[in-house]
């Protein structure tokens, strides 16, 4: 015989009782038991799908914590902004969330920035990141937070520029995309030298297709034949950036090397790993592919009369550092001011024992920004020595700002023609690098 209300009640719980049964109870109907759901008798545990507001559950199946269900739509209950797909609840009602609430919501990476969905403009420096499109820089950076350049998002060669080594506690870095003014000039220039880290940066950004890049810019910035001088893949990146490809003393070993780390290859085997190199400038890099970052990195090629401009503080010192200090400087030895005659060498110790000669010059390439009292007046870094610079004026014009090789290479604030010096090896020099300029 069928059981009766009363008989199929749990005389411990259920409305007999004057209270609801937990999960497992006896029922009659829902309203025996405190999930609200009486299946066969016997009262369910709350679920995310079980049509009833039941657990912590702000609404129907949605809200809380207890039975997994998802946030809240708009125009639902809710008792705080997590219980709401939009993370913003108001009069315990979720809301359509906006880029000026207030708050983190939608999909902001920080408070009323970043995201699609709520109309918020792109994040600032430093703040929050999920995505490069989250940044009004493009660069979301290894820490998740937004960078100062669309290529300082590596943290080796991003983050390591100034003064002090990787893991000195006393150390001053920053961005190795900071900028400073140019004198005279609305336009800025990079306070650092490129690094090998910005370059990787930029060559795995664009999966080393270099070439789909430049194809979409203008005539008036990109030369019609010149994307055969820039990788199409990441093993043509390699190959141009590395040891060979035309370039002079690029090859690791007592007489070149190359701080653009690439796997060893024709027995082109570098003294350093990746980690190592990618805080040092960039030398042996091409003209072309020079240009192409830069305009990539929202600038261009500086002009000869710019480079020369951070050089003497627009024509009014000898030497960089000439706006604060007038001590003697001898170009045909070693100072404290400046990377110039091998006086650079780190990490070490890297003498060959049985030549007397390093095993890989780039030992001698510095990281941007170590001689700093070498600065000139307005913090830009190495407009003196480290490396030879890349200008603006014609395909393979440098000008010659002092190297870390020492008197080989002496001040001559002109536009002078690699490919004219040394027409066999004209797509790079262990002894040039480059930095960019901004309108």
């Amino acid at each position: 015989m069928a059981s009766s209300d009363a008989q199929v009640r749990d005389i411990k719980c259920g409305n007999l009782s004057g209270s609801q049964c937990g999960a497992g109870g006896e029922c009659a109907d829902a309203a025996d038991c405190t999930s609200g759901v009486c299946l066969a008798n016997i009262c369910q545990p709350p679920t995310s799908r079980d049509g009833v507001k039941n657990g912590d559950e702000s609404d129907v199946d949605c809200g809380g914590t207890v039975t997994q269900a998802p946030r809240c739509a708009d125009g639902k209950s809710c008792a705080g902004n997590s219980d709401c797909t939009g993370k913003l609840c108001v009069a315990n009602i979720c809301q359509t969330p906006t880029g000026t609430d207030g708050i983190q919501d939608g999909d902001e990476s920080d408070v009323d920035c970043g995201g699609t969905t709520t109309g918020a403009p792109r994040c600032a420096v430093g703040k929050m990141c999920n995505v490069h499109a989250d940044c009004e820089s493009d660069g979301c950076a290894y820490d998740g937070k937004c960078a100062v350049g669309r290529s300082c998002t590596r943290q080796l060669g991003g983050d390591t520029c100034g003064k002090g080594e990787i893991g000195d506690p006393m150390a001053a870095h920053e961005s190795c995309c900071e900028r400073a003014p140019i004198d005279g000039s609305t336009a800025q220039i990079d306070k650092y030298l490129v690094t090998a880290g910005r370059m990787r940066a930029f060559i795995e950004r664009l999966d080393g297709n270099v070439v789909s890049y430049v194809s979409g810019l203008g005539t008036s910035t990109w030369g019609h034949d010149w994307s055969q001088y820039v990788p199409a893949s990441i093993a043509d990146a390699n190959e141009m950036l590395g040891p060979y490809w035309s370039k002079r003393s690029c090859a690791a070993g007592s007489y070149g090397g190359h701080t653009y780390y690439t796997s060893p290859e024709f027995g082109d085997t570098s003294s350093f790993t990746q980690d190592d190199l990618d805080p040092k400038a960039l030398n042996c890099v091409s003209w072309y592919l020079a240009n192409a970052f830069c305009q990539w990195d929202g600038g261009r090629l500086p002009s000869l009369d710019e480079i020369t401009n951070i050089f003497t503080n627009n024509s009014t010192t000898a030497w960089p550092w000439g706006w604060n200090d007038l001590s003697t400087y001898n170009p045909g030895g070693q100072d404290f001011r400046v990377n110039h005659g091998y006086n650079y060498n780190y990490p070490g110790p890297e003498i060959d024992d049985d030549s007397g000669y390093v095993r890989d010059i780039a030992w001698y390439v510095s990281p941007p920004g170590r001689f700093a009292s070498g600065n000139n007046r307005n913090g830009v870094a190495d407009a003196a020595g480290n490396l030879l610079e890349w200008i603006d004026t014609d395909p393979y014009n440098f000008t010659s700002t002092e190297a870390w090789d020492g008197p080989d290479h002496p001040k001559n604030l002109v536009s002078t023609s690699w490919q004219g010096m040394f027409p066999g090896t004209p797509n790079g020099y262990f002894s040039i690098g480059f930095r960019c300029a901004h309108d």
